[in-house]
């Protein structure tokens, strides 16, 4: 059986296992994804951090072992957070992870030794940031997706704090600028309400350890 499926399967209540153990790394944004659902649940969790290139995030549920960042995310949103999303919602928040421009903030940096290649990268990225624009008026309530930061959120936000950090280190290019240049107040309202969420900012390094890990990745 697929870990999927054993975590749909289990029916563990994240609140009431005896314990509960991620397996993280530091800079890596899939893993602050995990990291960020848990604290955004406040279940109490052991983290431990991988040695080496193991992959993370991986989650130990008592017996039962789950691996990849979203199925993690979803899988403690749906065991532990305190409001539950309808079959409808948790479509819409899928959607919403799959449209989010943020992760493509690397292809962008890996760019910024060609001005052509770069001037390119940053206008792909910018069309994607007005289509999720598009996608927030259609379906947003505020800031957030719905209500309150779901599932959806914890698994973009930690794209969304690299690409500003980054993009405006080594190329000086600011999201928040390039969102009031092409006129998406809701993808700037996102972005600065990921920014200043507290599960965000406790799961966070200093900013020059970004900086440093993905300026030596993209080179």
């Amino acid at each position: 059986m697929s870990v999927v499926a054993l975590a749909l399967v289990a029916g563990v209540h994240a609140m009431s296992v005896t314990k509960l153990k991620l397996w993280s790394s530091a800079a890596c944004p899939y893993a602050q994804r995990a990291r960020i659902a848990l604290e955004e649940s406040g279940v109490s969790y052991d983290l431990r951090r991988t040695p080496g290139r193991a992959k993370v995030p991986v989650l130990e549920v008592d017996d039962l072992v789950i691996c990849e960042s979203l199925v993690i995310t979803e899988y403690v949103a749906e065991t532990a957070w305190a409001h539950n999303l309808s079959p409808e919602q948790r479509a819409i928040a899928r959607l919403m992870v799959e449209v989010s421009p943020f992760s493509g903030y690397f292809e962008v940096l890996k760019a910024r030794y060609d001005a052509d290649d770069l001037a390119d990268a940053v206008s792909a990225f910018a069309a994607k940031i007005g289509n999720f624009e598009k996608f927030l008026s259609k379906h947003a309530a505020g800031p957030f997706l719905f209500e309150d930061f779901c599932f959806a959120e914890a698994a973009i936000a930690p794209f969304v704090k690299r690409s500003v950090l980054c993009l405006n280190h080594f190329i000086d290019v600011d999201i928040r600028d390039v969102c009031q240049f092409r006129n998406c107040p809701r993808t700037l309202a996102f972005v600065e309400a990921c920014l200043e969420r507290p599960s965000v900012l406790t799961t966070s390094l200093p900013d020059e350890v970004y900086r440093r890990h993905e300026g030596t990745r993209a080179l």
